[in-house]
């Protein structure tokens, strides 16, 4: 679960950010990419999405609004974010998309048919 510092997003490599094939202008972006700023910038659009949770094209909307982005600038930081184990996916979806929440909804919401509904506390 996110700790509130920085650390948990860091810059990611440059080398990893652009094929060889790429023209120079994609290896001179990947050098300049703030991966580490995207992907705080995507984990509080997360965050305050609540149990609602957001999809990547609603990340992306938001995160446009008002700036000359493209959309890979966001729709990568989900990975990054997964792979961090800072989200996680329940399974339900909005159009063909799916749904991301904070690690911090995991075991408090489930799936009942296509709703998701919080979870019943467990009877001993």
């Amino acid at each position: 679960m996110y700790d509130g510092e920085d650390d948990d997003f860091e810059n990611a490599d440059p080398h990893t950010l652009a094929r060889t094939t790429d023209p120079d202008t994609s290896k001179e972006a990947a050098y300049a990419a703030l991966t580490g700023k995207l992907q705080k910038i995507a984990y509080t659009y997360i965050l305050a999405s609540g149990p609602n949770g957001m999809t990547i094209r609603e990340l992306e909307d938001k995160y446009g609004r008002g700036r000359n982005v493209r959309g890979g600038s966001m729709s990568a930081r989900p990975n990054d974010l997964e792979k961090k184990e800072l989200i996680f996916y329940l399974g339900d979806r909005r159009g063909r998309s799916r749904v991301m929440r904070v690690k911090e909804w995991e075991g408090k919401l489930k799936l009942d048919g296509e709703k998701v509904v919080p979870c019943s506390p467990k009877k001993l």
